[in-house]
């Protein structure tokens, strides 16, 4: 784990922005990197002058977009076909599906919003989203 976190940092502190968004789009989608070991290193590089700070909010909006926008494309293309039939191994059951397809339907703008701010379901709601055919730029506003 400590060699991750050198790597991560690393990308941080060479990629600088472009590190930042590629980091940030591996965290908005389901591959385990915590946000908070993307942003607070950017800001102290930030804060010592290294980077700007607009520079760093706007890389971690753009990669976050990136990852959620993947996530719905995917889902979109995809769909639920391949959910169903390999959902099971994922812990995702046909009925769980069906239930995150209902409760999208019924709350989408808002609900894809709200559930940006829930840790866990953050990274997941991109998926329910395409699968549901929500409008695409009511989900990129809700999540932006």
């Amino acid at each position: 784990m400590h060699h991750l976190l050198e790597v991560w940092f690393g990308w941080v502190l060479h990629g600088g922005y472009w590190g930042i968004i590629f980091l940030m789009a591996m965290e908005s989608s389901l591959i385990p990197i915590p946000s908070e070991i993307v942003i607070p290193p950017a800001a102290f590089l930030a804060a010592r002058g290294d980077l700007n700070m607009a520079g760093v909010i706007l890389s971690g909006t753009i990669g976050s977009y990136i990852g959620a926008a993947i996530g719905y494309w995917l889902c979109l293309l995809i769909g639920r076909p391949l959910i169903i039939r390999f959902g099971k191994y994922f812990l995702i059951p046909p009925e769980k599906l069906e239930r995150a397809e209902i409760w999208l339907a019924r709350y989408e703008t808002s609900g894809v919003f709200f559930a940006r701010l829930l840790p866990v379901i953050r990274h997941l709601i991109s998926y329910p989203a395409g699968l549901v055919r929500m409008n695409f730029w009511k989900f990129s506003l809700a999540t932006i």
